[in-house]
This record gives C-alpha cells, sequence and structure tokens, in this order.
C-alpha cells in the first residue's frame, strides 16, 4: 500500500534499478509509513495540492556522512540479512547475539548504513574494551522489555495496565545498565552532564511510577474492583475512581 500510495504521488521518482523507498531517501520504515499517511491524507482532501507534491524536492534523509548508503540490491548480494539458500547464513543471523529487540534493531541499522569513520568504529571498540570487566553487572540487566516500544505506546495513549510493572521493571535495569556505562560512554564534560540528566530523569520516572500506580494490581488488572492508582496520590483521579467503583455497584 505505502508502494502504491509513494509511487502515484511521486512518478518522477521511479526507476526499474531502485525501490521507491530508495529513490526518495527513506531507508527507515517508520519514514516511508508517516510519508505515506500524510500523502494519503492530502489527496483525500485536495486532490490539487496532491499533484503539486511531484513539484516538491524532498530533503535526504542521509545526513551523516559517516555512514555507507546502500540499497536492497547490495544487501542481498552481500546476504546481510537474508540468504537464497539459507536464512542462517546472512551475516546478522551470523553476528545476531543480542537478547533485546533494541539491540537487534541497532545491529540491523548498523549492518544496513556501515560506519565509514575510522574514530567512531575505534571509540566503539575502546567502549567495548571498557565494558567488558563489568560483564557479571551488565548481563542480568539486559534482560529487559523493548522499552522502546513501550515508550510509543504509551505516547500515543495505548499502554495497558499490565504492561506498567514491565515498564517499571525495565527502567529499573535500565538505570543499572546506565550507572555502569556513564563513566565509559562520555569523554567530556558536556556529554558527562547530559548523561547524568537523562539516569536522573530515569530514576526519577522509576520512583514516580512506584508511587502513583498500585504495580501488583496492574500486573492483574480485571476492572474498576481493582483501582490501578494508589490511594491519596491525585484527588481527582481518586473521586473519579470512586464514583466509578459506586456505578459499577450499582450496575
Amino acid at each position: 500500500y505505502q508502494i502504491e500510495v509513494l509511487a502515484d504521488a511521486f512518478p518522477h521518482r521511479s526507476s526499474l534499478f531502485a525501490s521507491i523507498y530508495e529513490r526518495l531517501g527513506l531507508l527507515e520504515g517508520r519514514s516511508s509509513a508517516n510519508l505515506a499517511r500524510l500523502v494519503d491524507f492530502v489527496r483525500e482532501r485536495d486532490k490539487d495540492l496532491a499533484r503539486a507534491l511531484t513539484l516538491v524536492s524532498l530533503p535526504s534523509t542521509e545526513t551523516d556522512d559517516t555512514t555507507l548508503r546502500a540499497y536492497n540490491n547490495a544487501f542481498e548480494r552481500l546476504a546481510l540479512f537474508e540468504h537464497r539458500r539459507n536464512a542462517r547464513q546472512s551475516v546478522f543471523y551470523t553476528c545476531n547475539r543480542t537478547t533485546t529487540r533494541m539491540g537487534e534493531r541497532a545491529l540491523r541499522d548498523r549492518l544496513a548504513r556501515p560506519c565509514t569513520s575510522s574514530e567512531t568504529i575505534t571509540r566503539r571498540l575502546n567502549l567495548v574494551d571498557q565494558l567488558l570487566p563489568h560483564t557479571d553487572t551488565l548481563l542480568p540487566a539486559l534482560k529487559l522489555d523493548d522499552i522502546e516500544r513501550l515508550y510509543r505506546q504509551m505516547a500515543v495513549g495505548c499502554l495497558k495496565p499490565r504492561q506498567l510493572p514491565r515498564l517499571h521493571a525495565t527502567l529499573l535495569k535500565m538505570s543499572v545498565l546506565y550507572k555502569v556505562a556513564i563513566p565509559h560512554i562520555h569523554t567530556h564534560t558536556a556529554a558527562s552532564n547530559v548523561g547524568r540528566v537523562v539516569y536522573d530523569d530515569m530514576v526519577a520516572l522509576t520512583a514516580r511510577l512506584a508511587a502513583t500506580f498500585d504495580l501488583e494490581r496492574c500486573a492483574s488488572h480485571q476492572g474498576f474492583e481493582n483501582p490501578l492508582f494508589k490511594d491519596g496520590v491525585v484527588s481527582s483521579i481518586d473521586t473519579m475512581l470512586g464514583a466509578l467503583v459506586l456505578l459499577n455497584d450499582k450496575i
């Protein structure tokens, strides 16, 4: 559907040698989905404006000159993510020893857009060497939920009550990871200060979740008979929940 929408809106970008995603510079799935929604929205409301979109020169999404830009043809020939005979012979499958979905996505992104900066590569390798002595602390904390997915659900207002304990537990583990990594990741004062602010915010959010929600009841949430919020934290919520409980009993 996205391919059809984008190809129809930008026919001058079509090519036999590259997909519409590649021609538009949309190597990220979220970028293509968002643009397709925007184009579809415009077409439904103003066809003249939709036709004018063909005159728009889209900025490239690749602004970093320290990464190599590659396309699907290169991925297939190098068997980066899929192998014609055996999926387990792909480079990604061979390298993938990640324990989280975030790590898996990061690895896929690094393979799709390999770094060309020797300084960056050296810094990453040095960072690995510095973190290896902390393996006993880091490995248990790496068994966490997909925090990026949980944050997206929370941002659009569709995080379910049973996911709140998982979010809380994940934040606790991430604070451990971050506390160990901060001294090694940030090598100058400005970056170090930013890292500590992020760590402090993470700790504050973790405490706020525990203070606001009854996480045990959230884990087994069934309905109004098991209120999610702790009493006395937000008076307006206490009033609303009290009214809902009375209504539920009446029904």
